[in-house]
């Protein structure tokens, strides 16, 4: 019997990634970004400057030597741990579905993608990684989650991220969950899964 598709993003998903990002931001730039000031980690350099009005480093430069000293470096990703119950549903989903993993991270981190999910015993469950961003020279290219998605083969179940703005994006297309721990943000049509007991009722 053929598996269905199941997508995942994996950042605050999969990986509790927000407080080890939140520190590495801090302390690189002396600043005091909070949790709040994380949801807006698609364009950081201005949520820095909320805190120093000098910074004065560019959009793409920003994300150019983030993508060296933190996306791609193991040491500054090493004590990012699962989300907590992901290690116990993850291989009973692999059981069932075909899981991937859609991620806005870079493609040159794949490697510490890697690392990570081996060092938590669940790179095997995964069928592939999407990485949306391609390092180009100085500059950045995407192939979208929804594009990645909607061009898998077989049938595809669902998608859940913890962006809002990912599942709008994908949810006139398939059926689509917020991944929100705190359960505060709601979206049109889209229902929430605060954590992975939830994900394992729904699924399994």
């Amino acid at each position: 019997m053929k598996k269905s598709n199941l997508f995942f993003d994996l950042d605050d998903t999969i990986l509790n990634t927000k407080p080890i990002v939140i520190e590495y931001i801090n302390k690189k730039y002396n600043v005091n970004i909070t949790e709040d000031d994380y949801n807006y980690h698609d364009n950081f350099p201005e949520v820095i400057k909320k805190y120093d009005p000098n910074f004065g480093m560019s959009f793409e430069d920003f994300y150019l030597d983030y993508g060296k000293n933190f996306i791609t470096s193991i040491d500054s990703n090493k004590n990012i741990q699962l989300i907590e119950g992901a290690g116990n549903i993850l291989p009973l989903l692999s059981e069932k579905y075909n899981l991937f993993i859609v991620t806005t991270r870079q493609k040159s981190g794949i490697d510490v993608i890697k690392y990570l999910l081996k060092k938590h015993l669940a790179k095997n469950y995964f069928k592939q990684i999407h990485c949306v961003w391609k390092k180009v020279g100085r500059t950045f290219v995407a192939r979208p989650k929804k594009d990645f998605i909607l061009d898998t083969y077989g049938k595809n179940i669902a998608f859940i991220d913890d962006s809002i703005k990912e599942v709008k994006k994908m949810s006139e297309f398939l059926p689509t969950f917020l991944f929100d721990q705190k359960g505060i943000n709601k979206v049109n049509g889209v229902q929430s899964l605060k954590n992975w007991e939830e994900i394992s009722e729904r699924f399994l």
